[in-house]
């Protein structure tokens, strides 16, 4: 019901931006701008890559315009620090009670800039944060939040397919509208995804040490699909379905995550171990509750989840670790046969008295039905 290349492509669409461990090239990207749709990127070097292959650009920073920043004091004789509300050129897409930041840039008193947590977001065109010092207020230059879009919503960051200019220079198409000409940050493009797929973990390994790999991959093994005993289930139709009833059977589907890396010079295999510690977080921000299509017509698709992993396998070359993941999804009636693709033409109805001895003179009695569109 799910196909690996459906967590595959989950995994290739979302990654990329946790990590840079599976990615065959990551290339700093000097400069990001953008005319109408099209953007255009520089890397510091020759980046190697072709026309229509697909990058991962991360951690590149749009700006928005700041029309006033002001500072607040804490009341009190000894109070130090203060409030600053910051009103924004155009709409600043920031929500308050999300743990968001905001970063401000290119005031002329350092204590503005940084990066802060949200404390409010009174309307969609001011921001509040709070600072330690006392700064001069109202702030003097040209202040500007640096904001960040989230990934694949058509802003500077995403999985993109590119068109190659010359040796250092690609472009992309964004659908983002009020991107600034100019990206900031540490940005980076993301090539070639080491996620593939295999039937089972010798077959994954295999794969691995045969072609001569020497850096991390992660291999998609899909599991054994069962049906839940769940009896909290609004119907097991293992045991309760009957005529008349709404069928429905939800399904267990497990999957896991093989990540081999090598362990060249690391006899204990500790390091080994300790990196895939540091792949957990990034696997359950590109898993943990997403829905992953099924072939299912019903659109009852549950949310990923997490079932652990552990230590497969370790030599000295390399190191094996497994992640267990599974989704739910229902088989429901539009899954199984149709019983309403068979026509009818005629059936007889039977009346009579439910309760034979309340004092009712209710007939037995007979009755033909006719379904024809146009009857006999």
């Amino acid at each position: 019901m799910i196909k690996s290349e459906t967590i595959i492509q989950q995994l290739q669409g979302t990654l990329p931006f946790y990590t840079d461990y599976f990615s065959e090239k990551v290339l700093t990207v000097s400069s990001l701008s953008i005319s109408g749709t099209t953007a255009t990127a520089t890397t510091s070097i020759a980046h190697g890559l072709t026309t229509g292959e697909r990058v991962a650009i991360k951690e590149a920073d749009t700006v928005i315009g700041i029309d006033s920043l002001t500072f607040t004091a804490n009341a009190g004789i000894s109070a130090t620090g203060g409030t600053v509300t910051v009103t924004t050129t155009t709409n600043h897409n920031f929500t308050e009670g999300f743990g968001q930041s905001v970063t401000i840039a290119d005031a002329t008193e350092a204590d503005y800039n940084g990066t802060f947590s949200v404390v409010a977001t009174p309307n969609r065109r001011t921001i509040t944060y709070t600072i330690t010092t006392n700064p001069t207020s109202p702030v003097t230059g040209t202040p500007v939040v640096e904001y960040r879009y989230p990934v694949n919503t058509g802003g500077y960051n995403g999985l993109y397919e590119i068109t190659v200019v010359d040796a250092t220079t690609f472009t992309y198409t964004v659908t983002q509208t009020g991107l600034t000409a100019n990206a900031r940050g540490a940005i980076k493009a993301l090539n070639g995804l080491r996620i593939s797929g295999a039937v089972s973990q010798e077959r994954a390994i295999g794969a691995y040490t045969s072609q001569g790999l020497n850096t991390l991959w992660g291999f998609v093994i899909l599991g054994d699909t069962t049906t839940s005993k769940d009896r909290h289930v609004s119907s097991d139709a293992q045991n309760t379905y009957g005529p008349g009833d709404v069928f429905r059977s939800r399904v267990i589907i497990p999957f896991s995550l093989l990540v081999m890396t090598p362990s060249i010079n690391d006899i204990a295999g500790r390091k080994a171990r300790d990196l895939m510690e540091d792949v957990k977080v990034p696997l359950f921000k590109s898993l943990l509750r997403a829905r992953l299509t099924t072939v299912l017509s019903s659109n009852e698709v549950y949310a990923t989840t997490y079932n652990g992993d552990f230590f497969l396998g370790y030599v000295d070359a390399y190191y094996t670790h497994q992640f267990q993941f599974e989704t739910v999804a229902d088989i429901v009636e539009e899954d199984t046969l149709d019983y309403y693709d068979v026509p009818f033409i005629d059936f007889d109805l039977i009346f009579k008295d439910p309760l034979e001895e309340d004092g009712d003179d209710i007939i037995m009695q007979t009755l033909d039905v006719s379904l024809d569109e146009t009857p006999l």
